[in-house]
């Protein structure tokens, strides 16, 4: 009996002992506690003080529970000393005595507050777990063994697929086949309490057959009193996308910046983090030497001061010229003139970055002094040349003078030449005249008479004599007798007994020759007449001079 009592006195869960009306016969220091009041307030006092009113109809109703099937388990709220209420949870049972009759109850209470507080902790995270997961934008997914058991919306939406197909899934089920065998081994390591990764990025595939990127984090949880895992995912597609085209961007970027003749080079707090290989031509260095140096070493001493305000004022975001000169540095101490042209760019919250796109014109310069070496030499010498052509246009201008006083003369002279031919003209008119009148007058009735004579022969050559003196006034005579012709005087005296109509045999006759030698006559003079066509008869051709 002592020990029991000692055992009821140790004991953590509160005990009371009450006879069958409810008055207390015994309650152990734990059932004080729970209640605020020490075991000598609550013994003899009915359990009733410590149920508020509106509880005791519960407490009523278990102890006639327990009077019928002589036990009772279930949750009684108590009041405390102070008046606070608390929930317990009651194993009631009755004693009986030897005959079975009920003689006192026994009751075991333990506070339930802990648990109350803790299922509503539960409650109110799973509240706030619900209403995150149904308006975040992560996908979020709950496996257990090889199935879903949770999908939220977003889930739903990322995968295309419902909320029942989603939970007939296998959790591997909806990622891409390359990555199934990862999933899955990472998947059942997480439930079987093993390490496993818990961020990675690998592709899905939706229910439409599209595959997208997703960026997962995943981990081990209790579900349902159950290992389980679970799984937030964000569509990181069009991010991928971006990066793609970053990516691309960065590469036509490099491309043309690797192969681009001037010199290009990026600079962040004073140092190069990128320069390309003309850069590195320019100014003579290998890449390794200039990556992280000072970008005033590309810089002549006495331009360093401007280069540095320049810079200073760019980054202020003052305006500066976008475009100037100064004269660089070498590696090898040799100063060169260098044009630049320069921005800044602003990347998130970084420290700016200066571009800076070179152009080594040293030749250029040398070219220009050489050009304008040239040009001042031209100007002397076009001076020179212009006062030589001045001297010369004076000299011009006095022999234009000159000849023009020269043509004066000669117009003068021509005028009284032209007036000299006028009268010769006349005189020729008078002397053509005075041909035909004295042929007329005086030679033609001495032909008339002579032909008044006997002899044959003579009338013949008196025939060809008036022809011949008809004709002293034509032009036959001087145009066959043109020395471009080149006719000799026996082919000029046979044209013209042709153009007067005499046949071969006359004309052999006449002029003591042939008639094989007058047709050798006949053929030269068609040659040297330049006529080709046969048809053409010599006597009507020469008809035509």
């Amino acid at each position: 009996m002592h020990l029991l009592l000692s055992y009821f006195k140790q004991n953590t869960e509160g005990i009371a002992i009450t006879d069958l009306t409810g008055r207390m016969l015994f309650v152990n220091p734990a059932f004080a506690r729970m209640h605020g009041y020490r075991t000598d307030e609550l013994c003899g006092r009915n359990i009733t003080v410590l149920h508020t009113r509106q509880q005791l109809s519960t407490v009523l109703s278990a102890n006639r529970k327990l009077k019928q099937t002589g036990h009772f388990l279930g949750e009684i709220w108590h009041r405390r000393k102070d008046g606070t209420v608390f929930p317990g949870v009651m194993l009631n049972s009755v004693i009986r005595d030897i005959n079975g009759e009920p003689m006192y109850m026994v009751g075991t209470l333990r506070d339930d507050t802990q648990k109350k507080q803790l299922e509503h902790k539960l409650r109110q995270s799973e509240e706030r777990f619900s209403k995150m997961a149904n308006v975040t934008s992560a996908a979020i997914l709950i496996y257990q063994g090889d199935k879903f058991v949770y999908a939220n919306p977003a889930a739903i939406r990322l995968s295309g697929y419902t909320e029942e197909e989603i939970l007939s899934k296998r959790y591997w089920d909806l990622v891409h086949p390359d990555c199934k065998e990862l999933v899955i081994r990472c998947g059942r390591a997480r439930q079987e309490g093993k390490s496993a990764p818990k961020r990675y990025e690998l592709r899905i595939v939706t229910k439409s057959g599209d595959e997208r990127w997703a960026d997962f984090a995943a981990d081990a949880i209790t579900y349902n009193g159950r290992p389980a895992g679970i799984i937030t995912a964000i569509d990181r597609t069009g991010h991928k996308q971006a990066e793609e085209s970053l990516r691309r961007s960065e590469e036509r970027y490099h491309c043309l910046a690797d192969h681009s003749l001037n010199g290009i080079a990026l600079v962040q707090e004073g140092k190069h983090i990128y320069v390309n290989d003309s850069f590195c031509r320019i100014f003579g260095y290998r890449r390794r030497e200039l990556l992280g140096k000072d970008m005033l070493c590309i810089v002549a001493p006495g331009n360093r001061k401007l280069i540095q305000e320049r810079v200073k004022q760019r980054l202020g975001r003052k305006k500066v010229p976008v475009r100037y000169t100064f004269r660089g540095l070498r590696k090898n101490g040799k100063t060169i003139h260098v044009e630049v042209a320069a921005c800044v760019m602003r990347v998130n919250e970084d420290a700016p970055i200066l571009m800076a796109i070179f152009r080594d014109f040293t030749e250029q310069r040398r070219l220009e002094n050489q050009l304008l070496e040239h040009r001042s030499q031209l100007e002397h010498m076009v001076e020179k040349r212009t006062a030589r052509l001045r001297l010369m246009n004076e000299k011009l201008r006095g022999e234009i003078q000159k000849r023009e006083e020269t043509a004066a003369g000669l117009e003068r002279k021509t005028i009284a030449l032209r007036e000299v031919l006028s009268q010769l003209e006349v005189e020729k008119r008078c002397l053509y005249d005075d041909v035909i009148a004295n042929i007329d007058h005086l030679v033609s009735p001495i032909i008339n008479r002579l032909k008044m004579a006997d002899g044959r022969e003579d009338r013949d050559y008196l025939g060809l004599l008036e022809r011949t003196l008809k004709e002293v006034t034509s032009t036959f005579g001087r145009k066959i007798s043109d020395a471009r012709l080149k006719l000799t005087p026996r082919e000029i005296e046979i044209c013209d007994l042709i153009k007067s109509g005499l046949s071969s045999k006359e004309m052999a006759a006449l002029l003591k020759l042939s008639i094989k030698t007058l047709e050798g006559h006949r053929e030269t003079i068609r040659k040297k007449l330049t006529i080709t066509d046969r048809k053409i008869s010599l006597s009507s051709y020469l008809q035509t001079f």
